[in-house]
């Protein structure tokens, strides 16, 4: 962190000498103040660069807020008594300015890490830039103000200052209404982060209570043929017993062999060790299966994990309901140019000591350089790699599209946030 301070403050001072010639003052010197602060936090603090950009704007206009409101009071209090002051006062006054500027920073960055850190811990990149626009106009007018109001010259008489002349009660209430502004930006920015927030809490609820449906009915269709299999168990016996009693061997072992694939939709076909998981997994495979997709799981879910059954469930739910997507306009679209196509899905997964490494490959079309748009489904399951700490990553290669998820198993506190930006794989 301090080695990220010092590089800033190195290329800072070179920034000012690159620009004091040309544009001291204006939108280029501002843009390349952002750009360089959000480089130094995507280097050194590793944060996404959208996030670090955000960041940036909002550091910087503290910075000028504070300086504006120190620059006025000095000119308040010195307009009168600066020409009578002594050179060595003149550094004096100058170096309190710069304290009372820096003091006025951290009051100000204690109010918006006391209040608004964690919404803005929280949002995604994209919601922070609704925060960064206003806040960028902010501190552009900060900027305009220090350098074309006050400048960087004064001209001095025997009374006083003879320029720049500033008009202290409207500078006071132009530093003010600045601030306040940037305050109800902050507000503004947490109550929409707030409302962002919930509606993607429903979202997620509302997935949830599709596959929990799905889970039941699967489990009730699956308990009405138990039922009737335990109904018919005596005569199956039975039967059993007589060609047995009758010699007839091979009849008996063909009538196993019926009686043995009955007996498969009692149990379903996937097994991950986690039980809503495997019916949820069961059903979409049977729905992979009439659609002509190949879906193999290879899967071994935690036991001892973070993740509740439900999140496990949005995740693998969301993967293939875009997998089984893809794989069926890649089908239908070969059906119509008379091309052959075998889509499949691949789920696997591996534990490698506290972490749990979630792999769902599947066809997607030929022609993809990058995964398509975001949409709804692929913004569920950033939400409960988000909410769990996990890294998510996903890429399109050669027809393939893969889904990587990395969930930590040790026992942490999930985040508040559920959601960046609604987002798919090729649609939802």
């Amino acid at each position: 962190m301090w080695s990220g301070g010092a590089v800033y403050l190195l290329l800072s001072f070179f920034l000012r000498l690159a620009l004091w010639q040309s544009l001291h003052a204006g939108l280029l010197s501002l843009l390349a103040d952002i750009c360089l602060l959000a480089s130094i936090g995507c280097v050194f603090l590793d944060r996404m660069p959208g996030s670090s950009f955000s960041c940036s704007v909002l550091a910087l206009s503290a910075v000028y807020l504070c300086t504006g409101i120190a620059q006025w009071a000095s000119f308040w209090l010195l307009a009168d008594r600066l020409p009578r002051l002594p050179l060595p006062l003149v550094y004096l006054s100058d170096t309190l300015r710069e304290l009372l500027a820096l003091l006025l920073f951290f009051l100000l960055a204690w109010i918006i890490l006391r209040f608004f850190q964690k919404s803005i811990a929280s949002a995604s990149q994209s919601v922070l830039f609704l925060l960064a626009v206003p806040v960028f106009f902010i501190t552009l007018v900060e900027q305009l103000v220090l350098h074309q109001i006050y400048g960087d010259t004064i001209v001095l008489d025997g009374q006083g200052i003879v320029s720049p002349v500033i008009d202290h009660p409207e500078m006071l209430l132009l530093q003010l209404f600045a601030c306040a502004c940037l305050l109800l930006s902050l507000a503004a920015f947490q109550k929409l982060s707030t409302a962002i927030l919930a509606r993607q809490r429903i979202c997620l609820l509302e997935q949830q209570a599709r596959e929990q449906e799905i889970y039941i009915h699967e489990a009730m269709l699956r308990d009405q043929k138990t039922r009737a299999f335990r109904h018919d168990i005596k005569n199956h016996l039975l039967v059993l017993a007589q060609l047995l009693k009758n010699g007839q061997a091979d009849q008996a072992c063909t009538y196993l062999q019926n009686l043995q694939e009955g007996l498969a939709p009692l149990s379903t076909s996937i097994h991950t060790g986690n039980a809503a998981a495997d019916a949820l997994l069961g059903s979409k495979a049977a729905v992979a299966q009439q659609k002509g997709i190949d879906l193999s799981c290879r899967l071994s879910l935690p036991k001892a994990s973070p993740v509740p059954d439900t999140d496990w469930c949005i995740v693998l739910a969301n993967a293939v309901d875009n997998g089984i997507h893809a794989c069926n306009a890649l089908l239908s679209s070969g059906q119509s140019s008379g091309q052959a196509k075998n889509p499949y899905i691949r789920i696997q997964g591996r534990q490698k000591g506290d972490l749990f490494l979630l792999i769902v490959e599947n066809s997607c079309d030929p022609q993809l350089t990058a995964p398509p748009a975001d949409g709804i489904g692929l913004s569920n399951i950033r939400a409960v790699a988000e909410k769990h700490r996990g890294a998510f990553q996903n890429q399109v290669s050669g027809g393939v599209y893969r889904l990587d998820l990395l969930f930590p198993l040790s026992p942490t506190e999930p985040c508040d946030r559920t959601t960046s930006p609604p987002s798919t794989r090729q649609t939802v």
